[in-house]
């Protein structure tokens, strides 16, 4: 308590005699009652009553208190699991700072690289979770809750404290628990798509699916099955159970595998495509162009080598012979090419035709066949000549 004291000088009359040291004592204790004010009351009168639990700074100069680090409303795990590989140890430490200093959005990336690195990693997946919470994702936070509960060991002295966090996040958003059957058995590997955002699951399901409260569509689909649709609408925290009656698909008996196709005396009939006999006609007939053009070189050729004064009296041998002429090396060199020229256009020319024969074959058949009698045309060509070659079945 502070005291506020005051020095007093009174002037006595002179003609007054000197007072006694009695009255001096009481005039002093008259004053003292009248000065000394504690200082809170003087606050009060001053400024009001100051609120519950603060404390008036003092008027002297004091040393600035130590910063404190962000408190948070949950709690994440701190101990580093012996399971975890190097990388994934870094990046979930250094979430966890990043988390203690109130930095969710960077805390919440460093928890996902580590726990691509860790699928199975309790603490991780938690820590996750709770910064979900913190920064509102209730949806993703009961999911990656959910699954650090269900990795935790039973006995976890964590479980209370996760089993607090779920509940939190299962309050803002709606929990469905999807239920997928073919008659009375379950069915496995049915996909089921959140048409909203296209987060997709696959049953078995060994957690509930979480959706934001409001309406939402699910597609579920899997081969050898009906495709269908659920149109769902949940509000916050609501429980909603939905079975799911897969129908199998026409022509599919067991799971996801088509039936035998029922045999029957008439043949079935299935229409042609028309589009091989243009390409082959096409094909042929480019074939065929390039052959003669071979063929037009090698005996332009064949004319220039008919008129070189070497050729008669033969000058030139099949080999390179000492004395002979320059000239001839150029002369055998166009003798060859007019035998590969022309080997290979008339090849290709013969070739060509033949490929664009089958195609008109095929566009004079009819538009549609029997399945069960097959005809197939192949071309064959090289320099030596070509043809055709059918095979098939009746």
């Amino acid at each position: 308590m502070r005291f506020r004291s005051a020095l007093v000088y009174t002037q006595e009359p002179a003609s007054k005699s000197p007072p006694t040291r009695c009255a001096r004592a009481a005039k002093a204790l008259i004053l003292t009652a009248f000065l000394l004010v504690p200082a809170a009351s003087v606050a009060q009168t001053k400024s009001g009553p100051a609120p519950a639990g603060t404390t008036k700074a003092s008027a002297q100069p004091t040393a600035s208190a130590a910063p404190t680090s962000t408190t948070n409303a949950h709690e994440i795990a701190t101990d580093v699991d012996a399971a975890m590989s190097e990388k994934a140890t870094a990046q979930f430490k250094e979430g966890n700072a990043l988390f203690r200093e109130g930095k969710f959005a960077q805390a919440l990336a460093s928890y996902k690289s580590a726990w691509a690195l860790d699928l199975k990693n309790q603490r991780i997946v938690r820590n996750l979770g709770v910064t979900e919470l913190e920064l509102k994702m209730y949806r993703d936070a009961a999911e990656h809750l959910t699954i650090a509960l269900r990795l935790a060991d039973p006995k976890d002295p964590k479980r209370p404290s996760i089993e607090r966090d779920i509940a939190e996040a299962r309050a803002k958003v709606g929990t469905v628990n999807f239920t997928v059957k073919s008659g009375n058995d379950p069915v496995d590997g049915v996909e089921l798509v959140d048409t909203a955002d296209g987060k997709k699951y696959q049953t078995p399901l060994l957690d509930p699916v979480f959706v934001a409260p409001g309406k939402s569509t699910f597609r579920i689909w899997r081969e050898g099955y009906e495709s269908q649709e659920k149109v769902l609408e949940l509000k916050e925290g609501e429980t909603l159970d939905v079975p799911i009656a897969l129908e199998r698909a026409a022509g599919f008996g067991g799971k996801g595998t088509p039936t035998a196709t029922p045999t029957t005396t008439a043949p079935v009939v299935e229409s042609r495509s028309k589009m091989p006999g243009y390409v082959l006609l096409g094909g042929g007939g480019v074939v065929a162009i390039v052959g003669g053009v071979l063929l037009g070189l090698s005996a332009s050729t064949e004319g220039e080598i008919a008129s070189s004064p070497l050729v008669k009296p033969a000058q030139c041998g099949r080999t390179a012979r000492s004395g002979e002429d320059p000239g001839c090396e150029e002369l055998r060199s166009k003798a060859g090419f007019v035998s590969t020229a022309g080997g290979a256009g008339l090849g290709m020319l013969i070739g060509g035709a033949a490929i664009a024969a089958a195609g008109g074959i095929w566009l004079l058949l009819p538009s549609s066949s029997p399945k069960s009698g097959q005809v197939r045309v192949t071309p064959v060509a090289s320099h030596q000549g070509g043809g055709l070659v059918m095979s098939g079945s009746f």
